[in-house]
């Protein structure tokens, strides 16, 4: 018997996990949810809040597949610094990805990157992938069909449960 757990993670803030536990390859159960995170005051002059990652409860979280051969896959952050408007998402998905990569390490569970594109191909055949906004229609859209249980899911977008069937799909 061979054992498999693929854990997906949109990252960022506003992002998505998705895991797929399967046994010789056929899913035995799927977990799709917005990634935990707490909201705490800058610590920058002007007064703001900023999110982070909940690494203890995504720790927790991810603790629970320590023993069923788990690998995560993680979606690179945006890294477009050529664009001024996108510093605070730049600065903000770096800062969970660091808070993140410390919480697996510590776990000491295997983990690679997956750029989106990479993964969306798989959804997409011989049609250009769109951009970021029509993309999270089209996920939701897809991910309902492929994953109805989680229809009522407040998720902005099935990116999460997405990155980890691709994974399931490239039998990682």
């Amino acid at each position: 018997m061979s054992e498999r757990t693929y854990i997906g993670i949109d990252n960022g803030v506003t992002g998505t996990y998705g895991i797929i536990h399967c046994i010789d390859g056929v899913k035995q159960k799927a977990i799709f949810s917005n990634t935990p995170v707490i909201e705490e005051q800058s610590y920058t002059k002007k007064k703001q809040n900023i999110k982070r990652l909940d690494w203890k409860k995504f720790g927790g979280i991810l603790k629970e597949w320590k023993d069923h051969n788990p690998y995560i896959i993680i979606e690179q952050p945006y890294v477009n610094a050529t664009d001024p408007r996108m510093v605070k998402t730049i600065i903000s998905g770096h800062r969970f990805l660091e808070a993140l990569i410390i919480t697996i390490e510590w776990l000491n569970i295997p983990y690679r990157y997956i750029t989106s594109r990479e993964w969306q191909k798989m959804l997409i055949t011989g049609t250009k992938i769109p951009y970021a906004k029509e993309w999270k229609i089209l996920s939701t859209q897809l991910g309902i069909r492929e994953f109805p249980e989680f229809a009522d899911t407040k998720a902005p977008d099935f990116d999460g449960i997405w990155i980890a069937e691709w994974a399931r799909r490239s039998n990682l």
